[in-house]
């Protein structure tokens, strides 16, 4: 176990000795080749096909329909043209052929079909919007396990020299153990901190496989060891309000297409104007060729409909209440989303606002350290202090300077997060 854990922490020190990655890096492969990007582009694609369905409604329709039949007639009788209800009954016998030029052409709708059109074009809005949100959480995802990757390779670190330390803490205080001058309990004490030292790096070090993983999975980089990562840089950054946010600007758009919904589910209960036309051809005979030859300009009509439902079961009052529960859905989402976005700014500003002095503290704490750490060193030269008091001026001066990193990786994470909230202009590749 003690070989595999020294194998370990020199493929940790010495494995990685190329190019560091970086955060930025990263995160233009993960907009680049991360597989739910592309889903955001495609769900823009969609909904510009519904706009130009939406908008083919302002447009008539023309078609073309034909028949050729033969029919029988047992009798001699003739009837120019017999009907039961819609249904038509045979009046001759022979070959029949028709061809029609047919137009159909919603008039006026009471504006059902311009808010169906407007709708569409806020659900593209929407969809832009969307995909630039999303790129944002997946940064923010992102950012999440790169700083959660930085500290762990700080405290594999600092923890595999703390270990080292312990081995040879362990070592002299058994020798003064042997000498009368330290007491079983010492060594006993120091055997079970160094089994917890242990234990804490080879935990680290499988928690580090995992976050490298997720890393992995988002960007879709190859990460064979945790120290080709580098540091979090300081960066300026400004706080938006809600209402500049891609969330924000989504939600209203979702929002805008759901009230434009529920006006044009109002107005089904509008009578529809239309305009009809037909064009025919017409051809008869007993011979089928012949049918096809007598084929000629039949007639055409024209007309007006108007048309309006009486009763449909409450079908229209079934859609205009889902229509409005849907509506407040989106209205209640973006009132939450905006607690949520003040809740997170207000946290980032308070961690920001207090680090000045907070890290000020830690380096002090570590100033003081380094200066114990010397004192200890030349008192030990001069021999007069052992050197287990060296060892453990020198675990102490190592747990101090992890506290310091580990403050600093989570100020710079803040300050990242904070940058990465500002830049709300959907090109985040760019503004690094």
């Amino acid at each position: 176990m003690k070989k595999s854990l020294l194998a370990l922490i020199l493929v940790f020190k010495f494995a990685f000795c190329g190019d560091k990655l970086t955060f930025e890096n990263l995160f233009s492969q993960s907009i680049k080749s991360f597989p739910n990007i592309q889903i955001k582009k495609l769900d823009q694609q969609i909904a510009l096909a519904d706009l130009k369905y939406a908008r083919a409604e302002f447009f008539p329709r023309i078609y073309l329909s034909a028949n050729s039949e033969y029919s029988q007639k047992f009798d001699d009788d003739y009837y120019r043209s017999a009907y039961i209800g819609d249904e038509s009954i045979i009046s001759s016998t022979g070959y029949q052929n028709s061809a029609s030029i047919v137009l159909r052409y919603d008039i006026f709708k009471f504006y059902q079909d311009k808010y169906k059109y407007d709708a569409a074009k806020s659900k593209v809005s929407f969809a832009i919007n969307d995909e630039c949100d999303y790129t944002l959480e997946l940064g923010l995802n992102l950012l999440e396990n790169y700083y959660k990757a930085i500290n762990l390779k700080h405290q594999i670190a600092i923890n595999s020299q703390i270990y080292s330390y312990y081995k040879t803490l362990l070592l002299y205080t058994k020798r003064l153990n042997q000498a009368g001058l330290a007491p079983k309990t010492q060594i006993t004490q120091y055997e079970i901190t160094l089994s917890n030292t242990k234990a804490k790096l080879l935990n680290l070090l499988q928690e580090s496989q995992y976050v490298l993983g997720e890393i992995e999975f988002v960007s879709g980089v190859e990460i064979n060891d945790i120290n080709q990562l580098a540091d979090l840089s300081d960066e300026s950054f400004s706080f938006l309000s809600f209402d500049d946010t891609f969330r924000a600007k989504k939600l209203s758009d979702e929002i805008m297409q759901k009230e434009l919904l529920l006006k044009s589910a109002k107005r089904s209960y509008f009578p529809t104007i239309s305009l009809y036309a037909k064009y025919d051809f017409y051809g008869f005979d007993d011979e089928f060729s012949n049918s096809y030859k007598q084929t000629k300009k039949h007639g055409y009509k024209i007309g007006l409909n108007f048309s309006f439902d009486l009763f449909d079961g409450g079908r229209k009052s079934a859609q205009i209440s889902n229509a409005k529960a849907e509506l407040q859905k989106s209205r209640l989402s973006k009132e939450l989303a905006q607690k949520e976005y003040e809740k997170q700014i207000r946290s980032l500003k308070a961690f920001i606002d207090s680090s000045f002095e907070t890290r000020g503290n830690l380096e002090k704490l570590y100033d003081d350290s380094n200066k114990a750490l010397n004192m200890a060193s030349r008192l030990n030269e001069n021999s007069q202090i052992p050197k287990t008091e060296l060892l453990i001026a020198q675990i102490e001066n190592l747990q101090n300077k992890l506290s310091l990193n580990e403050y600093l990786s989570t100020l710079k994470y803040n300050i990242k997060k904070a940058n990465l909230l500002s830049k709300q202009n959907c090109d985040f590749t760019g503004s690094f």
